[in-house]
């Protein structure tokens, strides 16, 4: 959770854009956790931290057409 905090407080715009659309990131931690997130103004909302798993990827990169509520929900 540190790693998260500092790193994303500090450099909100350090993952890279994941969803243009949606405006969210990835960023890798440890090599095999991916976390996604939104900057909103000074803030990062973390949206979700998962596994490497590369099926909740892809199910994350298909969910482009929805709005941040629909995925979250």
């Amino acid at each position: 959770m540190k790693f998260i905090t500092n790193n994303l407080a500090d450099f909100p715009e350090s993952g890279a854009i994941f969803n243009p659309r949606l405006g969210t990131r990835r960023l890798l931690y440890a090599g095999n956790h991916n976390i996604y997130y939104i900057v909103g103004g000074e803030v990062a909302y973390v949206l979700f931290i998962i596994d490497g798993r590369g099926i909740l990827n892809d199910e994350l990169r298909e969910a482009g057409n929805a709005s941040i509520d629909e995925i979250i929900t």
